[in-house]
């Protein structure tokens, strides 16, 4: 385990948990980014990616856009 490659793996995916929180991100969009972050030498980073994945996956289904919003 490279703990380098763990921490780089881990910032990323608090990036993406954060723009995912402000809205930047959709569910759709943060999968997208995260199945895109490549960490081999970095086991527990894809762990908790794979387990963060998961989430995003449920967290889409019931995903309702801004725009179709109604009063």
């Amino acid at each position: 385990m490279n703990m380098a490659a763990e921490l780089t793996a881990h910032h990323q995916l608090t990036q993406v948990k954060q723009l995912l929180e402000r809205g930047i991100l959709t569910p759709r969009e943060a999968i997208t980014v995260c199945q895109r972050l490549d960490a081999p030498d970095a086991p527990l980073a894809a762990l908790q990616r794979a387990s963060f994945v998961d989430y995003l996956e449920g967290l889409s289904d019931v995903w309702i856009q801004p725009e179709t919003l109604s009063d």
